[in-house]
């Protein structure tokens, strides 16, 4: 019929899994080319092979004048080093530190070094760890067994007899062969009754229809609902990168309904959680009766995979001896259907579970009247990888095409090819691998290129995928700083490290917002010829209240007290004078005598009453220089009242009682001191920028290098971090100049900006009013740590109170969404009547009286409402207001270089305080190991223009997880990620000198030792912590070739170690898959972790 998949080329050379298709394989190639080599470790039992492999890898030797190297090379020089046994070879290679994860060829490792490659300023090979999978070669010339044979991964097992609940011979049976084939393959076939084969089969005919009414409906009308309809706007990520688009699409946002990639179109169902009140029909299909009964078909067809994946999970449990009811109470969602009138809370942030069906329509790749013959065999329909959940059930498709990487065979296998309508395939997941530690691992698997002759027949299929809740624990009885979730197990290991996935990472904002006022500010403003008095104008105060009749003005929403002094007769009518003595502002307005409509704020009442109104006035900032606005508006005599909209702002050189006394010009005018500031404070934010993203991006780099993921809210954390105004080991001098910018350029443009701007430009110029509110708050705080005024308990208590990242910019918001209303408050309170005292003292010392006024009540908001926000998530966080009073030794040994604090960072332990390893990588921490043992705690060292590479400093040692601050000096070793928890208390450190001197002479020891021995500018340690392998640095022009002490011999030596874990003996997997050299399993996983 045409209908079947590209066939695999049949050669004496073995298809990898590995190659994408040939313009992503040219794209890995492109860069690979005019790469120095690659630093491979590799291992196997109790041998240890350091290797230079010059990439790319190739099946064919690289012709002369090419760079690779050819696999056939390099397994003979392994085999050969590693003194591996007679007549056997690599079949594969698996991540040394996470020996759990599915198994791939070795050419793969180009997709690897690529990745770690796609930085162009990368100057350092990073070295890769792996353990070797080691096969006998005479399994390569024995055919895989198909069909009905007992051996074959194709034997079907009973899936009624896997599902009996009473004891039985039948059910022990087939739960035995369907564990041993997912041991020994990561595959199992069940068979099915055709009662329960003909649902997914007549679900099939059904949604292909639906797909195709689906993709003629403009987007907005498409059925899409989200997981968490408190997040709406998450939106589902297709993979587009030019190495890796025709990897798997990896979901961002958990969703539900219509979704389709490059290779297909798709429906995604999830079983609804009844507990939430989730209905079903979904509110899109019960417009009519069709529909209700098509979405109650599919919930049918749910439940059956979800059904026969629970059994699946209940064979492996008892087989392995997990704990059945800790998996399902735990790792699953409730199966409770959902009830009509449901009347409890709904949860809108949970409405669907976990696991997920995904119903695919797979394009035609031969569509367009292209020819089977002239698809690229390597444009897969769905590309090489290993599934994410415990399980994936997946009914037989409606085209053969499913392959299956064998790894004794090292080649695909056609899993569907010879089966039914009653098989379901079922593939291990990488999630059932970390559970089991990897007894049963997680298949390679893909589908090739599909080409149909007649599109109605295109291949459809149905896996179901069973996944643990995201917030579940997948390993409750570790220790507590290694717990770890389902979620944090997908994103920062899963989605980060493996081969064939690849997600995309993702604040300037305020910066844009102080570039925008300063354009406006600095832009040249002209006053009206109206607003103008000539040089021979009198100025009187004669009947002023009845000529100068406007007492308040109201702009943007808040009301200003104007206090008339005087008036000029000019030629058309009155010139007006009046001041703000509070804030330093002096204006100037011209009304005319006749009506007009009213301003669109004011009063109905003034419809009749109501003058037009045009003025300006100048707003003194704390420098030499005043802020412009141009108003017009109306005036209404019922309440003496002024409403303006202010059109033109601008700035001028003027101050004091210049400013007090000004007559207006004519011609432009600008202020220099602000184009002077404003540029100044421009480039420190620039500088800033700068600093903060090259700074980013080494540490990034330096975190690819070691194969370490980070998480979105960790990348937050050190993006704010470096994004501090001052650089580490600045004075106070420094900090009050830096101060007076962000008070005159920023805190005062913004003030003037949100309290004259109305709508949404307004609101928008909240953030940068909050990001300077918080940035003069960070710097006097900064100032005062310095100063060693405070007990390192107080300092601590006062900075988890006031700048945690819990709390941040929360009261900022606030204090610009109540604002105006906060400016009317003052307006009316007795700051108005301060004007004869500003003509005694000065409008200037008025006016600094009238902001700091101002700035304390913003800041008693901001103080108040981060205090509040502390103390209600710490105890409702742990349970105990000690955590705020608590001393940490990380944050003493911090100190002013922590901007602000994460108070979900911490661990609360044994009434002592400890940093998450995750918040420590946030941070900037890092570890620098000595040869003799000791770990240091090293910080990057933010300067002020310059970024060097060697921006590390060691700010203490590490005991027994307690920081010992010492004196900052430059890193000379090398560092890696803290992979436990640091902190403790922290003593009496920074109040007591004797202390100080004592530990400092500790630190100077263990410094010059760590300088005699270690000469390694800030070189990254790769691969797995040195609690798990013992490394030695590797340069790029030399390679280390010693080979390191066995694994039972660094085990044994680990036990010595005081404190050191009880470490359990370890195994190898198992006889049939390979000779691991490291741990792996116990014999029983008879617990979760």
């Amino acid at each position: 019929m045409g209908n079947s998949p590209t066939k695999r080329q049949s050669s004496g050379q073995p298809s990898a899994p590995g190659p994408p298709p040939s313009a992503i394989r040219k794209g890995v190639l492109s860069v690979l080319t005019g790469r120095p080599p690659l630093v491979c470790t590799f291992y196997y039992e109790s041998q240890v092979f350091t290797h230079q492999i010059q990439l790319p890898l190739l099946y064919d030797r690289p012709q002369s004048g090419t760079q690779g190297t050819a696999l056939v090379d390099l397994e003979v020089e392994l085999r050969k080093k590693l003194q591996l046994p007679e007549g056997s070879s690599v079949f594969a290679v698996v991540q040394a530190d996470e020996l759990y994860s599915p198994p791939y060829p070795l050419v793969m490792i180009n997709i690897v070094a690529a990745r770690l490659f796609t930085n162009p300023d990368e100057t350092r090979i990073p070295v890769l760890h792996y353990a070797l999978v080691v096969r006998h070669m005479g399994l390569l010339k024995q055919p895989l067994p198909m069909g009905n044979a007992y051996e074959s991964p194709f034997f079907a097992v009973n899936a009624a007899a896997l599902a009996e609940t009473t004891n039985s011979i039948a059910r022990n049976l087939a739960r035995r062969r369907f564990v041993q084939n997912l041991q020994t393959f990561g595959f199992a076939r069940l068979e099915v009754t055709p009662e329960q084969a003909k649902i997914p089969q007549l679900a099939f005919e059904r949604v292909r229809k639906w797909l195709v009414e689906q993709l003629e409906l403009p987007k907005e009308k498409r059925w899409i609902d989200y997981v968490d309809v408190s997040k709406p706007g998450e939106k589902e990520s297709v993979e587009d990168n030019s190495l890796y688009s025709s990897h798997p699409v990896v979901s961002r946002g958990r969703r539900v309904g219509f979704s389709l990639d490059r290779n297909r179109e798709y429906m995604q169902l999830r079983l609804p959680i009844a507990a939430s009140g989730t209905p079903w029909p979904p509110v899109y299909f019960q417009d009519s009766e069709e529909n209700k009964e098509f979405a109650n078909e599919l919930l049918t067809l749910l439940e059956l995979l979800d059904d026969i994946s629970r059994d699946c999970m209940k064979s492996v449990c008892e087989i392995l001896n997990i704990d059945e009811r800790w998996l399902f109470d735990e790792l699953l969602d409730d199966r409770t259907r959902p009830t009509e009138g449901f009347t409890g809370p709904r949860n809108t942030s949970y409405q669907y579970g976990a696991s997920v069906l995904r119903i695919y329509n797979y394009r035609n790749k031969a569509a367009n009247g292209q020819s089977p013959a002239d698809v690229d065999p390597n444009d897969y329909s769905c590309g090489v990888h290993a599934d994410l959940g415990l399980v994936t059930v997946s009914p037989v498709a409606t085209v053969p095409g499913l392959q299956m990487w064998n790894l004794e065979r090292m080649n695909w296998a056609d899993v569907e090819e010879n089966a039914t309508a009653l098989h379901f395939s079922v593939f291990a997941g990488e999630t059932l691998g970390l559970l089991t530690h990897g007894v049963i691992s997680a298949p390679l698997h893909r589908v090739p290129p599909i080409c149909v002759e007649i599109e109605a027949e295109i291949r459809m299929s149905m896996p179901y995928f069973l996944r643990a809740k995201p917030s579940a624990c997948l390993n409750p009885k570790a220790p507590k700083v290694e717990l770890i979730t389902c979620r944090d197990f997908m994103e920062d290991i899963v989605f980060k490290k493996r081969p064939w996935r690849r997600e995309k990472t993702v604040g300037a904002g305020p910066f844009f917002l102080q570039l925008r006022g300063f354009a406006k500010f600095v832009t040249p403003h002209k006053i009206s010829e109206n607003l103008i008095t000539p040089a021979d104008a009198v100025q009187e105060t004669t009947n002023l209240l009845n000529l100068c009749p406007a007492t308040v003005m109201v702009i943007a929403g808040a009301r200003w007290n104007a206090c008339p002094t005087h008036y000029y007769r000019i030629k058309n009518g009155v010139r007006c004078h009046f001041t703000v003595p509070q804030y330093n502002a002096h204006g100037n307005y011209v009304m005319m005598n006749h009506t007009v409509m009213p301003h669109d704020t004011s009063s109905s009442s003034c419809a009749d009453h109501s003058f037009p109104l045009e003025g300006n006035f100048y707003h003194g900032s704390i420098g030499y220089y005043s802020i412009y606005a141009a108003a017009s508006g109306t005036f209404c005599s019922l309440d003496n009242t002024t409403y303006l909209r202010v059109s033109a702002v601008g700035t001028y050189d003027t101050n004091g009682s210049n400013l007090a006394y000004d007559r207006g010009e004519h011609g432009y005018r600008n202020s220099y001191w602000y184009i002077l500031t404003g540029t100044a404070f421009i480039l420190v934010r620039c500088v800033t920028l700068r600093r903060s993203f090259v700074s980013c991006k080494i540490f990034a780099r330096r975190c690819d290098c070691i194969v370490e993921s980070i998480r979105i809210q960790e990348a937050v954390v050190y993006v704010q971090e470096s994004m501090r105004l001052s650089a580490h080991g600045a004075r106070n001098f420094h900090r009050l100049l830096l101060l007076f910018l962000l008070i005159d350029q920023g805190v005062m443009s913004d003030f003037f900006l949100l309290s004259t701007q109305e709508g949404l430009l307004g609101r928008i110029q909240s953030i940068s009013l909050g990001y300077n509110l918080s940035g003069v708050m960070s710097m006097l705080f900064e100032m005062v740590e310095t100063m060693n005024w405070m007990s390192e308990k107080m300092r601590c208590q006062a900075k988890r109170l006031l700048f945690n990242y819990e709390t941040v910019l929360i009261g900022e918001l606030i204090t610009a969404g109540v604002l105006q209303h906060y400016l009317t408050s003052l307006s009316r309170s007795h700051l108005r009547d301060t004007e004869p005292a500003a003509e005694m003292i000065s409008h200037y010392v008025m006016g600094l009286v009238g902001h700091i006024v101002l700035a304390l009540g913003c800041l008693g908001i901001i103080v108040a409402t981060r205090a509040i926000g502390a103390i209600v998530f710490v105890k409702l966080q742990f349970g105990t207001l000690r955590v705020l009073t608590n001393t940490c030794s990380v944050d003493a040994a911090l100190g002013a270089r922590s901007k602000l604090i994460l108070l979900s960072g911490y661990i609360w332990e044994n009434e002592e305080l400890y940093y998450k390893p995750s918040v420590l990588k946030a941070l900037g921490v890092l570890k620098a190991v000595d040869p003799d043992g000791y770990e240091c705690f090293v910080h990057t060292q933010l300067h002020w223009i310059a970024i060097p590479q060697d921006n590390l400093v060691v700010l203490g040692t590490v005991a027994n997880k307690r920081v010992e601050p010492c004196p900052e000096r430059l890193c000379s070793g090398v560092v890696s990620l803290f992979d436990h928890a640091l902190g403790g208390s922290a003593g009496n450190v920074l109040g007591d000198e004797v202390a100080r001197r004592t530990q400092t002479q500790d630190c100077y020891g263990v410094f010059r030792r760590f300088r005699e021995r270690v000469c390694c500018s800030s070189e990254v340690t790769p691969g797995p912590t040195p609690a798990k392998i013992k490394v030695r640095a590797v340069n790029d022009e030399q390679v280390s070739r010693q080979v390191l002490p066995a694994w039972e011999a660094i085990n044994q030596h680990l036990l010595k170690l005081p404190g050191a874990p009880q470490l359990q003996p370890v195994e190898s997997r198992n006889h049939l898959t390979v000779s691991y050299h490291a741990s792996l399993v116990s014999k029983s996983c008879n617990h979760p972790h």
